[in-house]
């Protein structure tokens, strides 16, 4: 995923044109983590995992796939001020 994304896509947020925010569960804490800056492949990639598999390392944080309205809600809270 990591490098379909790096081939395809910008390599940071601030190179898009849209606003975009990708949400992944941080472990330990299990606490939803919204992820609006630095490397775009990763930040998808880290949305994208599944907890079957392995973990994703994402500038020194382990992420997890996070499926949920919560998460939905927390970024939209997040992008809300750039719209």
């Amino acid at each position: 995923m990591e490098q379909f994304c790096r081939q395809r896509l910008p390599r940071g947020f601030e190179d898009l044109t849209l606003p975009f925010a990708a949400v992944a569960t941080g472990l330990p804490s299990k606490e939803p983590v919204t992820l609006t800056s630095g490397n775009l492949a990763s930040a998808i990639n880290a949305s994208c995992a599944l907890p079957v598999r392995r973990p994703v390392m994402r500038e020194g944080e382990n992420l997890w796939m996070a499926v949920s309205p919560e998460c939905c809600l927390l970024a939209c809270r997040e992008l809300a001020p750039t719209l």
